[in-house]
């Protein structure tokens, strides 16, 4: 094939686009935590599906994932009131203890992988990345606790997520062994 892929552009869109993409979000939303969080969330999922796909309108399609998964959250978050948690767990049962084992490994191998990446990224970045995704301070806060510009702590963060990003697309290459346990990359819709 003759194209290039640049994985530069949904960086650049999701950076240019993320003010907007914020407002957007808080039309589903109700939380700056819960924006936050889908902010960060689309990136990986765009970052991730242009490592596979093409995508012709980065902008139209960070916009797209970000909606879709708002509604998720929406729709995860009515199924926990209506009490649909109850039937997750039957249908986890009556798959069978042997699925359920598989995918216990599959989860612990993820979260291994997970920690390693953390364990990898530069040691500035890593310190403003574990204060927002696991001690879950806002940006702001974060900033302040450093003594660093607000600005600054969310391109870390944005820089954390793309190198926890390519070390799990690197991974995914080197481990085929996650082709045969059943997971599958989703193809995307690119958007014209």
């Amino acid at each position: 094939m003759g194209y290039k892929k640049n994985y530069d552009d949904i960086s650049s869109a999701y950076l240019k686009n993320k003010s907007s993409l914020g407002r957007f979000l808080r039309r589903f939303l109700d939380s700056a935590e819960d924006i936050d969080d889908a902010l960060h969330e689309t990136f990986i999922k765009a970052y991730q599906a242009e490592r596979s796909v093409s995508i012709k309108s980065p902008r139209a399609f960070l916009f797209r994932t970000a909606k879709n998964l708002a509604l998720n959250q929406l729709e995860s978050k009515r199924a926990q009131r209506t009490g649909n948690l109850a039937n997750i767990a039957e249908l986890s049962v009556s798959n069978g203890h042997e699925k359920g084992l598989e995918l216990n490994a599959i989860i612990e191998e993820q979260l291994e992988l997970a920690l390693l990446a953390i364990a990898n990224l530069p040691p500035r970045i890593r310190e403003v990345y574990v204060l927002k995704k696991v001690h879950g301070l806002k940006q702001k806060e974060i900033a302040v606790q450093l003594g660093i510009a607000e600005s600054t702590v969310e391109k870390h963060i944005a820089k954390g997520l793309m190198l926890i990003s390519k070390e799990f697309y690197v991974d995914e290459k080197d481990h085929p062994s996650q082709q045969e346990t059943g997971v599958k990359r989703k193809d995307h819709d690119t958007g014209n």
